[in-house]
């Protein structure tokens, strides 16, 4: 599983532009929302939406490298974040959450949305 920011990645940097991947280390935990949560967001959620669990290390890691002082930065840099790719799938984040012990963040859960539209690869491991 990989977020990935936009970036020019073309030869000739007058043609366009691409994204760069940043591989999730450790990878996240991905679950798919319940009804009830879909329910919950009020609209936000679509039908399949997924959460994916991501350490607090991983987050503190993009920080530091990124220069941020507010973690939610790392979700919700508009000139750096697209969204992350599981499952030949692109996920917007639609809602972060951290998860708290003892006043120290833990981990962080994204609620993300997919369009439901798979990206051929050419590497015959497409998904449905």
């Amino acid at each position: 599983d990989t977020g990935f920011e936009v970036t020019v990645t073309s030869p000739n940097l007058l043609s366009g532009a691409g994204t760069t991947d940043h591989l999730v280390l450790p990878p996240p935990l991905v679950e798919p929302l319940s009804l009830v949560d879909i329910g919950i967001m009020g609209g936000k959620l679509l039908f399949g939406a997924r959460k994916f669990t991501l350490s607090h290390t991983w987050v503190m890691k993009w920080m530091m490298a990124n220069g941020y002082d507010n973690p939610l930065a790392v979700f919700y840099d508009p000139a750096k974040v697209v969204g992350l790719w599981h499952d030949n799938q692109e996920w917007e984040i639609m809602q972060v959450n951290h998860i708290d012990e003892g006043g120290a963040i833990i981990y962080w859960e994204l609620m993300c949305n997919t369009s439901l539209q798979n990206v051929t690869t050419g590497t015959g491991l497409d998904g449905p």
